[in-house]
This record gives C-alpha cells, structure tokens and sequence, in this order.
C-alpha cells in the first residue's frame, strides 16, 4: 500500500474528503443552537511526529511535527475545512486562503493567534462576524457591555463588548 501511494496523487483523498463531508452534512447533529446565523469555530492543532520516523517533518532543531487547521461547524459538528500543513505555518496564513464567500453570513470564532486587521477587514467585506480575544494594549474604542460580567456558572468569561478598532491603521 505504501508503494502504491507513494505513486498515487494526493487529490483522490482530497476529493474522497470532500465526499464523505457532504454526505455527513445531511445527518449530523441535531442539536438547536440559539445563533442568529451559522457558527464556525477556526483553530490549528500540531501534530508532533517521530523525527527518526518522518525526517520531512522537522521543526526546529530536535522537533518534528504538522499541523491540522480546521474550520469547524459547530451546529453540524463536522469540519468544513481541514487542511494539513507544516509545522511551521502560522494559523493565519492557512486562514487567509480560505474562500470567505462560501461562508457569508455567518460568525467565526477564533483564538488571539488571528488577529490581523486587513484579514478581519476581508472577513466584515463578506458579512462576516467574529468573536475572539484581543491582545492588551491594542488601539480600540470601547461601544458597550454586551453581557454583564458574571462568572458564577464559571465559563470563564470576565468581559463580552463591543469594540470599534481606531488609530490610524
């Protein structure tokens, strides 16, 4: 099978991928959520590997490893994305070659690892919305509580505002 493989494209498997996706898509989970709009979670995993095993994968000097980005429908439960890279490439660069048209009207959630204006500007021109984490210190303009602050069912959540990004970039 290995050899066999090695010589065979890696498109069967994308295409094998996207059809096993499609046919989940109309059995999977039926859970109600209360979302105005589609909810997609973004995140990448790294995958550490076996330099002896999988020399191809090296990652700094003793480190071996890929990563696993995934765009995740939280209604369905079942990825809309997955692309599998190297170690080495940020989370956002994978982001960015993501087709946003497909997905507008609808919100993503992602960690302070995407926090980049032009891709959240990319992100608002096809009409969608986000929730993440802002890093300290980063120019905005506070516009109002969203939720009262209230960590007694201990979600972890100290603060839900709106912002408005300002300076001059």
């Amino acid at each position: 099978m290995a050899d066999a493989n090695r010589e065979r494209s890696s498109e069967i498997y994308r295409k094998l991928f996207y059809e096993i996706l499609g046919r989940c898509k109309g059995f999977s989970s039926e859970k109600k959520f209360n979302f105005d709009l589609p909810v997609y979670l973004l995140d990448g995993s790294v995958i550490s590997l076996c330099l002896k095993l999988f020399p191809w994968s090296k990652f700094g000097k003793k480190k071996g490893g890929l990563k696993i980005h995934c765009l995740l429908s939280l209604e369905r439960q079942i990825p809309e994305v997955v692309v599998l890279t190297e170690q080495k490439l940020h989370e956002l660069e994978m982001a960015e070659g993501i087709d946003l048209k497909q997905f507008s009207d609808s919100w993503f959630v992602f960690d302070r690892g995407y926090i980049k204006y032009s891709w959240w500007k990319s992100l608002n021109d096809n009409r969608i919305k986000f929730i993440t984490r802002i890093r300290e210190g980063m120019n905005c303009q506070f516009l109002g509580q969203l939720k009262e602050p209230n960590d007694e069912n201990g979600d972890g959540v100290l603060r839900d505002e709106k912002i408005m990004l300002s300076g001059d970039q």
